[in-house]
């Protein structure tokens, strides 16, 4: 390995005394070998090198449009890549201008950061440019600090990356920072390979831009290079191949943060020397194979013996493994020294009683192995990425690794890193988009998971207005969490302190009182390893009870839960483009209690069981006696839709929720009650005397009770469907539709009265309506076809007429 100086101040002096001040002209400098051939521990230390000789060295362009008025502005970004028989150098040089007093501050602290053992850093210069005059940082000031911090350690999360900073003093106005380093990688599984990639997704605005690759003659890279982005030919330079773009005057808008993950790939440069999914897993496996072995004895062999002699099916067996390695093996996240993607082996992690996610992979699978289960190593991305099957390969597509176990023709995906999952029936969906198995021969594999099979959340409402509907009602709201998102929030609860605890209360108590509702205490209850976690919230609400002729109504329209789909983009390159939800699930629950021997409760308002998109909405409501209970659920499905269909979704959901719920309780005369008690039975007499074509006795049933009721709809829709009297139909469904536009009864009965006159105007509105509250309703579709059909035959009687004309 060539030496190079470490970076002490009498080093920093003596080496940096020879860099050459003016700029070299690119190709005075031969391509020569990489600096550094393999890493060892010296890695640990920033080196000082001259620039590389397969370098092309830009000279810093004049100030352009696209950066004129910025406080602090890019005048050269340069990112060249060289493609080595061990991996791979990343050259940067960026040089920056600072225009303002507000950026001194910022832009004072110079960093590099890498990880030792997979690394080498080394800086080529760092120099302040002020006038006429190049001033040498490295060479004035005593240079780069160099410390080791982990900064996710209380997560259990140790990367081993180094930090070195300097502090440029007398950074003035108008001053030129000149900064050169470059990183060089070489690692197992890696080794020969090498990926890079940058998005420029956000506002990029620079004087100039470059983008370099050089690889040799006899090797083979694969670049994907968003269409957003300057062309980028190929040249020959002194035995190697090379690719570049320079591009001057940048100013790219700020792309949209709701976009899929493909979108972003018009903004991406995306580099790798792996050819396809089948050779990133080759690579990596036999890592993972030798990993994976169990020795012949000691306590790892005893461990598997033990489970096998308790003589348990392969699913039982599973879930035992399971729970220990969740439980018994505590998660550290080791991505230090080659730990970024390669395993320690089985023993190990039984030994230390510790390991990060591949650790607890080689360890459960090396067991299930032996107890005879189909078990493999799975490399995914926990955020998912749909863009995966277009685009080329890099192990930095993937972030975790998990176990892929089948039984009984059975597909399981099990995590180590989880808690507590005891039930293989019970497994959490999986929301990876992709994945790739550790397998002789796997490629790409689409995962299908799009959904929750039950709520991850839940708020339960009970009210007590048992000592009357006027008073305060005491009031206790519980929000359940389940499965993950409880385990979330236990963890979070353990280290909760009371004054944490009393800001929640105090933010939900300010929150609660615009609905007329006031929390006063707050309680919280989890247990990790059950996976359960709650928050109790207790006070009193002022519950809005209006008067009507006869009867008391509370409105329960506030516990409606749905979801918004569209949002509106500002940028019109981006309008049309797919939006994405992901996958959730949450539900509600209301209890009432009224006052003892409450007579006559009606809830007025439909249920349903409606999917509007990738949304399925639920809600029951049901009175017993003087209690009211409700429930409503929203399903939202993982899923991306164009914003013309998120529009359409949410007028239907909008129309839906305007079906409020309300409940409704007798306050007048005992023969008001006893009609408003029986309306539905009275409904059902009427409807059946109508059909045995009684309709002077059923309509003498109605008539008395709308003239006490006018405004309760469903006496009307009833009314409305029966009698030769059109006019009086009309009128009553006209009304019902007035109070309530998408009551599918009212809806029904007009398109029959409407049909029947003959009035396909109005008749296609009404059925229109119908579908376009329920697309799948099975009538309005038939009489919709059925008028589309008339429509088509009266044209063609009325073409052939034209047509036997005279005239014609």
């Amino acid at each position: 390995m060539p030496s190079y100086p470490r970076l002490t101040a009498l080093a920093i002096a003596l080496a940096a005394a020879a860099l050459p001040v003016a700029m070299t002209p690119a190709m005075a400098l031969p391509i020569a070998a990489p600096a550094v051939a393999t890493t060892d521990d010296s890695s640990e230390e920033l080196l000082l090198a001259p620039i590389p000789a397969w370098v092309e060295v830009a000279d810093i362009p004049d100030q352009t449009d696209a950066t004129l008025g910025l406080a602090m502005s890019e005048a050269l970004h340069s990112d060249q890549y060289l493609i080595t028989d061990t991996g791979g150098i990343t050259y940067q040089r960026l040089v920056t201008r600072i225009s303002d007093r507000s950026a001194l501050e910022s832009q004072g602290t110079v960093s590099i950061e890498w990880v030792p053992g997979r690394s080498v850093a080394m800086v080529h210069h760092l120099k302040i440019i002020r006038g006429d005059t190049v001033i040498d940082i490295l060479q004035k000031q005593d240079g780069f600090a160099t410390f080791q911090r982990e900064a996710n350690l209380a997560e259990g999360i140790i990367d081993g990356q180094v930090t070195a900073s300097i502090q440029i003093e007398d950074l003035r106005v108008g001053d030129v920072i000149d900064f050169a380093h470059s990183i060089e990688t070489a690692y197992s599984p890696m080794t020969g390979h090498y990926q890079t990639w940058h998005y420029f997704t956000g506002r990029t605005r620079a004087d100039r831009l470059i983008q370099r690759i050089v690889w040799p003659k006899d090797r083979e890279i694969f670049l994907d290079l968003g269409e957003d982005l300057p062309e980028m030919p190929e040249t020959s330079e002194r035995g190697y191949r090379v690719r570049k773009f320079s591009t001057d005057n940048v100013d790219w808008e700020e792309m949209p943060d709701n976009l899929m993950s493909r979108y972003y790939r018009s903004r991406g440069f995306l580099l790798s020397t792996f050819r396809s999914w089948e050779e990133l897993s080759g690579a990596f496996l036999p890592v993972y194979e030798a990993a994976m072995t169990i020795p012949d004895s000691g306590p790892l062999r005893d461990y598997v013996e033990t489970v096998r002699a308790l003589d348990l099916s392969r699913k039982e067996t599973t879930e035992r493994v399971l729970q220990m390695v969740q439980t018994d093996i505590r998660y550290v996240g080791n991505f230090q020294g080659l730990g970024n993607y390669t395993p320690v082996s089985a023993q190990s992690v039984w030994d230390s009683r510790f390991g990060d996610c591949k650790g607890k992979t080689v360890l459960l699978t090396a067991i299930l192995r032996e107890l005879g289960v189909d078990a493999t190593p799975v490399m995914v991305h926990t955020n998912g990425n749909d863009a995966l099957e277009d685009t080329i390969v890099m192990p930095g597509w993937f972030n975790h690794v998990f176990v892929r176990a089948r039984i009984d023709g059975q597909t399981y995906w099990l995590d180590g890193t989880r808690q507590d999952d005891s039930s293989l029936d019970r497994l959490p969906p999986v929301f990876y988009d992709y994945a790739v198995p550790l397998e002789a021969g796997a490629g790409l594999i689409a995962l299908t998971d799009d959904r929750y099979d039950r709520p991850q959340q839940e708020l339960v409402l009970e009210m007590d207005a048992r000592a009357g509907l006027d008073r305060l009602t005491p009031i206790t709201m519980t929000v359940n969490f389940y499965d993950d998102n409880a385990l979330s929030l236990a963890r979070n609860m353990e280290n909760m302190t009371e004054a944490d605890r009393a800001k929640i209360l105090t933010d939900l108590a300010s929150k609660s009182e615009e609905n007329d509702i006031r929390f006063r205490d707050f309680d919280v209850q989890f247990d990790i390893k059950g996976k359960y976690a709650r928050m109790v919230f207790t006070g009193e609400a002022d519950l809005v009870w209006g008067d009507a002729q006869d009867f008391r109504e509370l409105d329960l329209k506030q516990f409606n839960i749905g979801r918004n789909f569209y949002s509106e983009r500002d940028d019109e390159d981006y309008r049309d483009v797919p939006l994405f939800t992901g996958a959730s699930y949450k539900a509600v629950r209301v209890e009432l209690q009224l006052p003892e021997g409450t007579k006559a409760v009606r809830i007025n308002g439909g249920n349903y069981d409606r999917t509007i998109g990738p949304a399925h909405y639920f809600r029951s409501f049901e009175s017993e006696g003087n209690i009211v209970r409700g429930y409503m659920s929203t399903n939202i499905r993982r899923s991306e839709y164009l914003p013309a269909e998120a529009k359409r979704w949410d007028e239907e959901s909008d129309k839906l929720f305007e079906d409020s719920v309300s409940v409704a309780v007798f306050n007048g005369s005992s023969d008001a009650a006893i009609r408003f008690a029986t309306y539905d039975d009275a409904i059902a007499e009427a409807q059946s005397l109508a059909q045995n074509d009684d309709i002077g006795a059923a309509l003498a049933m109605l008539d008395p009770l709308i003239a006490s009721d006018p405004n309760q709809v469903d006496l009307l829709v009833a009314r409305g469907a029966i009698g030769d009297d059109m006019g009086r139909r009309e009128r009553d469904l006209l009304r019902a539709l007035l109070l309530d536009p998408y009551n599918m009864g009212a809806l029904r009965a007009a398109s029959e009265l409407y049909i029947a006159q003959d009035n396909r105007s109005l008749s296609r509105k009404m059925l229109d309506r119908m579908l376009n509250k329920d697309e799948d309703d099975a009538w309005a579709k038939e009489q919709r076809e059925a008028l589309r059909l008339r429509a088509i035959d009266d044209e063609e009687r009325r073409e052939a007429v034209v047509a036997a004309s005279p005239s014609s």
